[in-house]
């Protein structure tokens, strides 16, 4: 069979086009980019509907975000520690938490030129692991993304200041130990948290618990006793459902910044 020079010449674009196509970084459609107004309030989310909105926040802790680690682990100059951003970018709807994290990674290393490498290090953590071989979550029934909001339950007369309702809903075992050290960062001490439970599938469960200082008050005041369903620390939270928090030591990735620019590229 003959083929005609033209014609490779062709078909080899086309296979290198597939290629890139299918090499091409995940982008947010609009992403604006601004330094932050010293005392403007601190937020920080990936929300629902492709969303990603951040104020106030340092730039480490964008880059641990969209690379799923700590801030403790992203290695880079001091000044991603202080220096401030507000981000509000956007993506199609149907967006996925980790598309969003992807699209992040795209963003740091467009518009602040970051270059980077991973790195492994042996360090202490909280291994997410089944303390009963029964556990006391509900599987998810449909395929809902991964929330876990703030529940609207009011208050009953008996229940003291403190106490946090959440309902996480189509949640893996990585969901839970990822967000985990952001709703109870009290507890934790700034370590990670890591899955360890060996548990697959999405769940859906109520996690009660109460901020740490309101705990240590209602532990140390001896007129509440500690049974009273209200005084839970994010560990018996966990151990309502099954689950423990153990202190360990195992390899993690750190983020290793070469180069990145202070001033991004314009919006």
């Amino acid at each position: 069979m003959h083929i005609s020079q033209s014609f490779a010449i062709v078909l080899l674009m086309t296979a290198q086009a597939v290629g890139q196509n299918a090499q091409a970084p995940l982008r947010f459609e609009v992403a604006d980019i601004q330094r932050s107004k010293a005392g403007s309030p601190i937020k920080a989310d990936f929300l629902p509907g492709g969303r990603f909105d951040v104020r106030n926040v340092p730039l480490r802790w964008i880059i641990a975000a969209a690379y799923k680690t700590p801030a403790s682990l992203v290695v880079g100059p001091g000044w991603l520690g202080s220096t401030n951003f507000d981000i509000v970018a956007k993506a199609v709807p149907t967006a996925t938490r980790d598309q969003l994290f992807q699209m992040t990674q795209t963003l740091l290393a467009e518009r602040f030129r970051m270059v980077m490498h991973k790195d492994t290090k042996v360090i202490p953590v909280w291994a997410l692991v089944a303390a009963k071989k029964t556990t006391r979550l509900t599987p998810s029934q449909d395929s809902a993304k991964f929330e876990c909001p703030a529940a609207a339950i009011e208050a009953g007369p008996k229940e003291p200041a403190g106490v946090i309702h959440r309902v996480c809903k189509g949640a893996a075992m990585s969901d839970l130990a990822g967000i985990l050290p952001l709703m109870a960062s009290s507890y934790l001490e700034g370590l990670p948290v890591v899955d360890l439970t060996g548990i697959e599938g999405k769940f859906d469960f109520p996690l009660d618990w109460m901020i740490r200082a309101a705990y240590d008050e209602a532990v140390a005041n001896k007129g509440l006793a500690s049974n009273d369903g209200f005084t839970l620390s994010i560990f018996d939270a966990l151990e309502r459902l099954g689950l423990r928090l153990e202190n360990r030591k195992h390899p993690m990735d750190s983020v290793v910044v070469d180069s990145i620019e202070r001033i991004p590229m314009e919006n």
